[in-house]
């Protein structure tokens, strides 16, 4: 019960504002793929649970996505 608590609880380092500033996209369901894919990385151990490590994460996963960064990094 307290590891669903943990999961439940957890705080996405990415946050949805956050994405569509970088990608300079509408409020839509990539947005939740991209933190999904975020969340479970994390849950994974694939990275830290640290802005740095997501943000790194997101702009390698995003453009499978067809995404590209507007914010020019």
């Amino acid at each position: 019960m307290e590891a669903k608590d943990a999961i439940r609880n957890m705080k996405n380092p990415i946050t949805g504002e956050y994405v569509m500033k970088v990608y300079g996209i509408p409020p839509c369901n990539l947005i939740g793929n991209i933190k999904e894919y975020i969340k479970n990385a994390i849950l994974d151990g694939v990275i830290g649970n640290n802005f740095e490590q997501a943000d790194a994460l997101m702009r390698e996963y995003a453009p499978t996505l067809g995404l590209k960064a507007v914010d020019g990094e």
